[in-house]
Parts: structure tokens; sequence; C-alpha cells
């Protein structure tokens, strides 16, 4: 999990609160979180361009009132000086620290077949013919790439 601090927007002190809610998720989800020069980076969980309208029904269900998304964005326990409000005439801004179950929701959005699943391959070093160097095995899901590191060429032996 990783906890955010986010802003929303609203009529009142809940409706803000909510939006606020819902804009954490939303960037961890597609904007990924960045603090200060670079010494804290989380990446978006999609990657894919242009996700938000491909998956605009999902995501709208997802992001709907009472939604699935109260389960994977929850107040952080805080004290009340660490809650900031800008009032307006109009709208209320408030900003609070939301926890993000971003593990869960990875596997949510797996689950659902909005993004695929990612299994790291650890290569293998297996030794040629010409025990001299070692090579680097990468696989795919359809073949497997030999790397000749000394040669600096590619074949597609497997």
């Amino acid at each position: 999990s990783m906890t955010v601090r986010a802003w929303g927007k609203g009529k009142d002190k809940a409706d803000a609160l909510e939006q606020a809610r819902k804009n954490a998720l939303y960037d961890v989800i597609f904007k990924g979180v960045k603090k200060g020069e670079g010494t804290f980076n989380a990446r978006p969980i999609i990657y894919e361009v242009n996700a938000e309208t491909k998956y605009e029904y999902y995501f709208n269900q997802f992001f709907a009132d009472g939604g699935e998304y109260t389960t994977y964005a929850t107040f952080e326990d805080e004290n009340r000086r660490a809650r900031i409000v800008a009032k307006g005439k109009a709208q209320e801004n408030w900003s609070t620290v939301i926890r993000v179950k971003r593990s869960e929701l990875k596997q949510r959005l797996i689950d659902d077949g909005i993004i695929k699943p990612q299994h790291y391959e650890i290569p293998t070093f297996a030794n040629s013919i010409n025990a001299s160097y070692p090579r680097r095995c990468i696989s795919t899901s359809k073949e497997a790439y030999h790397y000749d590191f000394s040669r600096r060429r590619v074949d597609d032996r497997p």
C-alpha cells in the first residue's frame, strides 16, 4: 500500500473528501505518483495509451458514488490538523491523507481483464558450444532469443 495526500473539491466537506479519494486512486491508476525531485516514484498501474476511454464503461462503474473504489482507498488515521481546507463561495477544497491499496487494486484490474499480468522471468545463463563466454537467454511467450554479449548479435535458436 502507499500513502498519498490528495485534494478534492465539493459542495461540502464530505463531497470534497470523497472526491479526494477518487483523485488519489485516479492518479495511482493512470498517472503515477512522484514526490519532489524523484526521491519517490511509483509508476502508473495502467500504461496503455487512452485506457481511460477504452475502458470508460468499467471505470464509470468503478468510480461511481459508493462504488468499488471505496475498498481500495481509505482515509489514513490522522489528526485534524493534517487536513487542509480552502473555502470558496460555492465549493470547498479539502486535502487529506489517503492510503491506497495498490497491490490489491492491481490484482483486481488483472482479474477483471483490464491489464495483463506481468511475469518477470529471471534470465538464465547457458554456456554455448564455445564455453569461453556466457550467453543470456531472454524468454518470451512465443520463443526464446539468445543474445551473445561477446559478439553483439542476436540469433533465434531455442
